[in-house]
């Protein structure tokens, strides 16, 4: 790995875990910390491959947007998920998609697990149409793990 490869996964790094924190804390995820990672994820497809390495993790990021608008259309992520995702996709060629979104659900699974046993735990059992934002799954952690372990395992 080089020094540049490295300074974009630290930089890839630092923003998954801005955003996790954010979706733990609040359940929201800024939308400048998704648009800025989408424009270093596309910057970095540029570094890998020049124009054709760009085309490429453009098309997965497009596709990524589209995958997390339908989850967010049946309610099964936020909106702001879907654009994260969008965003980390733009960090790899569209062909390494299975991989991201196999690793994201690996660690959404772990998420839910987790989450459940806590909820359990603390004695909040009960589910309702209309949940508060405690009751609310912060996916944004998933795609966060999932982002950086996808990236740490393609070197």
């Amino acid at each position: 790995m080089s020094v540049v490869e490295a300074i974009f996964g630290g930089t890839l790094a630092l923003a998954c875990i801005i955003a996790m924190v954010s979706d733990a804390r609040s359940r929201v995820i800024p939308n400048l910390l998704s648009g800025l990672l989408l424009l270093v994820g596309l910057g970095f497809g540029f570094h890998e491959a020049g124009i054709t390495g760009l085309g490429w993790h453009a098309a997965h990021a497009a596709l990524a947007l589209l995958i997390g608008m339908a989850l967010f259309a049946v309610r099964w992520v936020g909106g702001g998920d879907g654009k994260f995702y969008a965003a980390c996709a733009a960090w790899f060629p569209i062909k390494q998609g299975a991989a991201l979104g196999a690793m994201i659900a690996l660690c959404g699974l772990a998420l839910v697990l987790v989450w459940l046993i806590w909820r359990r735990l603390s004695g909040k059992t009960t589910f309702s149409m209309r949940p508060d934002k405690s009751a609310q799954l912060p996916f944004g952690i998933a795609i966060g793990l999932g982002t950086i372990a996808t990236y740490a395992l393609r070197f």
